[in-house]
């Protein structure tokens, strides 16, 4: 009778056990877990966006004072975007992300990696747009100006206000809400490829990568965090300048995103999305949503992820902030709805 009992005790806990686990996995589930009534909302664009024609005296005597602006970055005239895959008919879902690289440590520069980012758990699909950081944008109390002046500026009134004008900024250039944000910077960076044993790229071509004068060979490199950092740097030996550098960081992305996912890596997630928050990376996302995040793609053998970098052409204006002329990225107001619409809504 006892042993009846003892079975039935240890039949009941197994069966609560596996319904707790089924309900962990449920809740974890991508298209339920990013519920769009659930979703936090950092930014959402402005219907009456203002700024003032000139910054005010003291931002602008500060901002000269601490440090260089952006030198002028070779590009070609025009970039288009490739063929959309999505109708402008289809209505809104998932949820948009800023990435944002920092060229310093401890939070201190400039925006210098601005990447906006699209999931669809529905359709199990991700956007990347890479932003150019010279992309001339109105900025409230500053007026027309580079866009990786936002994070800067909002670094000098306060901890975190640098990604939160980074995030508003964004917002109001594509005309979306912004829901979360990922920021590192240089050293965060390094240690979170070192944390995952570095990644493998492909180069179609021989790469040198000037800070080091190292040249990465054709065909496929395993890089470690300070070569990967320097991967994604690396303008002034490509041929498009930032603009190769763009896709560069996008590729590098997707090779971290295909790592994760290896068999290798996988027992290892729980603790390396709990080191990375800690460590590596600054996010409002938490453990739940990145480890929802790992889900989208677990079945997949292949990430489908589509990138593309905003159109525009180079331009050469007085910036209110210097009150001399800067090279900047201009972008037409029509190719930014189309971009919004066809990868980030």
């Amino acid at each position: 009778m006892m042993k009846r009992i003892y079975t039935y005790l240890i039949c009941g806990a197994v069966a609560v056990l596996l319904l707790a686990g089924f309900e962990l996995y449920s809740s974890l589930a991508p298209e339920r877990h990013f519920r769009s009534d659930q979703l936090p909302v950092l930014a959402s664009p402005s219907t009456s966006l203002t700024a003032s024609a000139e910054p005010t005296a003291a931002i602008a005597e500060t901002a000269v004072a601490q440090a260089p602006l952006t030198a002028p970055d070779p590009a070609p005239a025009t970039v288009k975007a490739e063929p959309p895959n999505a109708k402008a008919s289809e209505p809104a879902s998932g949820f948009n992300a800023l990435i944002l690289g920092i060229d310093g440590e401890n939070g201190g520069g400039r925006s210098d990696v601005i990447i906006v980012v699209h999931v669809d758990p529905d359709k199990k699909s991700v956007a990347l747009v890479s932003v150019p950081r010279d992309t001339r944008v109105s900025l409230p109390g500053i007026g027309m100006t580079k866009l990786n002046h936002a994070y800067f500026l909002g670094e000098l009134q306060g901890r975190k206000k640098g990604v939160q004008a980074s995030v508003e900024a964004v917002s109001s250039l594509f005309r979306i809400p912004v829901h979360y944000y990922v920021k590192t910077d240089f050293l965060g960076f390094s240690k979170m490829i070192d944390a995952i044993g570095g990644v493998d790229i492909e180069l179609p071509q021989d790469m040198l990568l000037s800070g080091s004068e190292t040249v990465l060979r054709q065909g496929v490199r395993h890089l470690d965090g300070n070569t990967a950092l320097e991967f994604v740097r690396e303008r002034y030996s490509l041929a498009g300048g930032d603009f190769d550098r763009q896709a560069d960081q996008a590729a590098l992305l997707k090779a971290v995103a295909a790592k994760m996912l290896t068999g290798e890596q996988l027992p290892r997630l729980p603790r390396l999305i709990k080191q990375a928050k800690e460590e590596f990376v600054e996010t409002n996302m938490s453990v739940s949503d990145i480890a929802s995040l790992t889900l989208l793609f677990k079945d997949k053998s292949e990430l489908g992820i589509r990138h593309v970098t905003l159109p525009g052409k180079a331009l050469t204006e007085d910036d209110p902030l210097l009150g001399s002329k800067l090279w900047y990225w201009s972008v037409d107001a029509g190719e930014v709805e189309a971009v919004a619409r066809d990868y980030l809504r």
